[in-house]
Order: structure tokens, then sequence, then C-alpha cells
């Protein structure tokens, strides 16, 4: 089982060595024609394929193998990224990001169900937020070096990154056919799949408040989040830093973004889940009313931090919370409504951005209507927080 965890990183390593992100907005925009809108829109669609198949993929994991789960995840991505490369159309890069959308619904919570079962089996579960704050980070140094190349890349041909990101995916296969499934307890088929999905997803929402208010309150930050990476690029754009160079700074916010989820357990124990959180909550609207009012490379530097580091302290946290309130036959399920939530937050989101940057007021414009979701979506928070408590005075 511990052999488990090395491939496990190993598998992470290879479906993040993505070439292609630093430079996907220019690409779109040079290459295929489209605007920054455009490209939202069809991200968007990549979240409503995640939010179709997020939970029942979870639920495929947890009643099938999780190792073949994430073999297919891997085909499915070689299969999206190889239509990026022929792409030269709305339609294209829409079919595009409908394919990677399942290779990501895939993925997306089976590795952490995975680990957590690994670490089970041996009596290790304690150790499951340093475990998965190293894989979260290893992701993100696989990110930073492929950043790096990919912009240089992009320098010698549009198409490169993509060419090389599908090499790099391909060991991904191998890794997950090594890894051994762990033993787990596996929950008996109903009559209907449907009803196994809902049961669970009314379990994690509605009977479990604590559960509910975790997957919550990510959603909303971690669509925040999302919507800051992708607003980098824009941004770096009105600025006409050259495309060369978005690799390099992107590399940087992911090396730092890593940093801080591998080394995020050491504090763990000083300061509540919920608190940090709420801190990284608060920092990432300051992030966005500073960067949008100051274009300037000052903004470039708290976007790439911030929009990284935010993801890599909280993302373990809030899957480790999950992970020990509920048990391995609905633990894929439960972190792949986690997941979903996220993606349908982002949907409305990330059209409402789209259009604020197309408008006069630009990418400055865009980050304030970041601050504008986050603040609605904390205010929501709130208010269900303080009905809920005063239920319990009642």
């Amino acid at each position: 089982m511990e052999r488990n965890a090395n491939l496990l990183n190993y598998y992470t390593i290879s479906l993040n060595f993505l070439c292609c992100i630093a430079i996907l907005i220019p690409y779109f925009e040079n290459h295929i024609g489209l605007s920054f809108q455009d490209f939202l829109i069809a991200e968007a669609f990549f979240a409503f394929v995640i939010v179709a198949l997020e939970v029942p993929s979870g639920w495929l994991s947890d009643v099938w193998r999780r190792k073949s789960v994430l073999m297919l995840a891997a085909i499915t991505y070689i299969l999206g990224m190889a239509m990026l490369v022929i792409a030269d159309s709305f339609t294209d890069a829409f079919i595009a990001q409908g394919i990677l959308g399942v290779a990501v619904s895939l993925f997306s919570g089976t590795n952490s169900a995975f680990l957590y079962d690994s670490l089970l089996a041996q009596g290790k579960e304690n150790e499951f937020s340093k475990r998965e704050g190293r894989r979260v980070a290893v992701g993100l140094y696989s990110f930073a070096v492929g950043s790096i190349v990919g912009g240089f890349l992009y320098s010698l041909n549009p198409h490169y990154p993509f060419y090389v990101e599908i090499i790099a995916c391909m060991p991904a296969l191998y890794f997950a056919y090594k890894m051994v499934e762990p033993p787990r307890a596996k929950s008996a088929v109903n009559s209907n799949p449907f009803k196994d999905m809902a049961l669970t997803m009314k379990y994690a929402l509605h009977g479990h408040k604590e559960i509910a208010f975790i997957i919550i309150f990510a959603a909303v930050l971690f669509s925040g989040t999302k919507l800051l990476m992708w607003s980098q690029q824009p941004y770096y754009m009105a600025l006409e830093i050259p495309e060369y160079y978005f690799g390099i700074l992107m590399a940087v916010g992911a090396g730092l973004g890593g940093l801080s989820s591998q080394l995020g357990h050491r504090i763990d124990g000083r300061i509540s889940n919920i608190r940090m959180l709420t801190i990284i909550f608060i920092v990432v609207l300051i992030v966005c009313a500073i960067s949008g009012y100051f274009v300037s490379y000052l903004g470039v530097g708290l976007l790439m931090i911030a929009g990284s580091c935010a993801y890599g302290l909280s993302n373990p946290r809030v899957d480790n919370a999950i992970n020990s309130r509920v048990s391995s036959e609905r633990r894929a399920t439960i972190l792949s409504t986690k997941s979903l939530l996220i993606q349908l937050f982002f949907i409305p989101s990330g059209l409402f951005i789209g259009y604020l940057t197309e408008t006069e007021g630009g990418i400055r414009y865009g980050l304030y209507g970041v601050i504008g979701w986050l603040m609605l979506g904390g205010l929501c928070i709130a208010l269900w927080e303080i009905n809920k408590h005063r239920k319990r005075t009642m």
C-alpha cells in the first residue's frame, strides 16, 4: 500500500505537466480566433460536463476499481489534448473542452479517495493531510516546469506545447496500472445507480450539515480562485507582457503554491480549518481589489501568488476534513460532490466575468466581478450559518 502513494504522485506529475495552460488564452485568441469571453464560454461548457459527470464518476469509482477509473481518466485526457491540437473553430474548442471535462470528472475525487483508502489500509489515515499536501505540491511543481517549457515551445510553434503535453500524459496509464487496489468497503449497488448517487449527495448536503458547510465554503472559494487563475493571462496581455514570459510567471506562482501545499500540514493543530479558509478568503478579496485598481506589475505578483497559494494551502485541508467524516463506500462520491459544486458555481460566475472583460473596463472590471462573486457567496454562507445557529438556540 505504501507504493500506492508514490505511484499516485507519479501519476499526478504526469497529468499535471501542463505545457499548454500558460499559453492557452493566447492560443485561443491568435490561432483559433476566439476572445477571452469565448474562452470562458468554452470553459463554462468544460465545467458543465464536470457538473453532469462528477457525481456519476465518483459513484463509478466507489463501486468499481479506483485504479481503472484513473486509467480511463488518463486516456480521455490525452484525447482532449489531441482535439485541441486540431481545433480551428469555436465548435472544435467546445468539443475539446467537453472531452477534457470528462477526464477531470474521472480523476477528481478518485485520486484523493484512493490515497486515503491506501493509508487507511495501513492504519496511517492520520497522515492524509501531509500526504495529500505532498501530492498536490508535486502536481504544482510539475505544472511549474510544464509552464516554463510551454512558454518556450509556444515561441517556436504554437502546437508544440500540446504535443509535449500528450507525450507527458502517457506514463500516467502505466502508473495507474501498477497501483494496487486498496481494500475498502464497497456499497452494494441499488437497483438504480442514480438512487445511490442521490442518497450520497443527500447525505453530504442535507443529512450532515457540517460536511455540507465544508463543501459549500470550498465551492465558493475554489470557484473564485479558478477565476483568479484564468484572469492572469488577460492581465499579462493588458500589460503587453511577451507571451514567452507567461510560462515563467505561472511557474513561479505554481512553485509557491506547491511549497504552501507541501508545508501547510505544519500549521495543523495551530489554526482551525475554518479559520484558515476564512483568512484565505479575505486575502483573495484583497488581492483582487489591489490588482484591479492598480493594473501593474504589482498586480502580476499578487495574482501569481494568491491563486496558487490559496489552492495549495486550502485544498488538502478541505479534503482531509471531508475524508475524516465519511466512510470509504461513499468517499469518492462525496469528494466529487465538492468538485461538482465548484464547477457549478464557476459556470455563471465565469460567463459574467467573461462579459465584464469585454467591456471598456477590461480585466479590471473582471477582477471586480470576482470580488462581487466572492462577497455574494460569502454573504449567503454567513446568512446560512446565522440561521442554523438561530435554530439551535430556539
